[in-house]
């Protein structure tokens, strides 16, 4: 899971373009990746529309107020033939 705090609009523009470059990301200071999650459950009560946008797998998606997230990581993603990605998550 990534996290990343409060910022401007241009610095989330900074990250997300670091997300389109081979993964750069992952080496900012702005962005603490947690390893040990396996299933995260959280609700966005934000009043304001833009503070409740999401980063889901590369897409920003902005939710409802009150929205209630599900989210749980797979057990891993096989390359198979070199292009047919298999996602094996548990249940």
């Amino acid at each position: 899971m990534v996290q990343i705090g409060p910022m401007s609009g241009e610095g989330l523009i900074g990250i997300m373009n670091a997300v389109y470059a081979d993964s750069k990301h992952m080496d900012m200071d702005e962005v603490n990746f947690l390893s040990d999650i396996t299933k995260v459950e959280f609700v966005v009560d934000e009043e304001e529309e833009r503070w409740r946008r999401i980063c889901i797998d590369g897409d920003i998606i902005t939710v409802q107020r009150g929205a209630k997230m599900n989210i749980r990581v797979c057990d891993g993603v096989t390359v198979e033939d070199g292009s047919v990605l298999v996602i094996k998550c548990r249940c």
